[in-house]
């Protein structure tokens, strides 16, 4: 993971989650009944085991954020600015509940 990160963002650490988008959703060239491959997202379990506690999550929880976290990433969504990442941080906690799992930042 500290490969890719390195590799591919140019930040020379590990990380908990990369996203690599393939089709943009967004792309007008694309017909509607097309199917899209959105990208892959990788996850780095023991990165993320290790940063759940500190945020008040069990490693489950963690992971299923970060792999909505990646998701979102790949829909377009960032979180450069405070605004970004509130809106980002809204729409993780609205998909996690709607598939019955708890606030992962309350």
């Amino acid at each position: 993971m500290h490969e890719l990160n390195h590799e591919w963002r140019g930040i020379d650490r590990t990380t908990d989650v990369l996203s690599f988008e393939c089709d943009s959703a967004f792309d007008e060239d694309i017909p509607a009944d097309e199917t899209l491959e959105l990208g892959d997202i990788i996850l780095a379990p023991q990165v993320i085991a290790r940063q759940a506690p500190g945020f008040g999550n069990s490693p489950a929880d963690e992971c299923r954020l970060m792999l909505v976290h990646g998701m979102l990433h790949l829909q377009g969504f960032d979180h450069e600015n405070e605004v970004e990442a509130a809106e980002m941080e809204a729409l993780e906690t609205s998909i996690l509940r709607t598939l019955g799992y708890a606030d992962p930042y309350a």
